[in-house]
């Protein structure tokens, strides 16, 4: 679904890359916006932006703790792609926390989204 850059809000996930006019990645798939992230595509003349939810309430608020099993998993999954570097140096330890960090939130996000809406049976009135 395709967002008016102003109705854009923070925890909005982007579902497709978003590029300048001369191709230069800005923004790439998957990532949750920040207002940063939005100021950005303002900078750049961006005026919509295919995202997978409309829903911003969705994404963790801050201060909002994302649950042990989902961080143990994000960090299993980046200790898995990071396994083939061999120094780990002062900003490689940053980059990979970084990236645990995102890929928690992402995963909390898909959790939240994939979690089955609890149904609701009305009961008729009698007459």
């Amino acid at each position: 679904m395709r967002i008016p850059i102003d109705q854009l809000e923070p925890g909005m996930e982007v579902a497709a890359d978003v590029n300048n006019v001369n191709s230069m990645l800005l923004i790439s798939q998957g990532t949750l916006l920040a207002a940063r992230h939005i100021r950005l595509l303002k900078t750049w003349g961006v005026e919509s932006v295919s995202i997978v939810s409309a829903t911003s309430s969705q994404a963790p608020a801050a201060g909002v703790e994302i649950p042990a099993d989902i961080q143990h998993a994000a960090e299993s999954y980046v200790t898995d792609r990071f396994s083939r570097i061999t120094v780990m140096t002062d900003t490689m330890r940053i980059i990979k926390g970084i990236a645990v960090q995102r890929a928690a939130q992402r995963m909390f996000h898909q959790s939240l989204v994939t979690q089955p809406k609890p149904s609701v049976t009305q009961s008729k009135p009698n007459v």
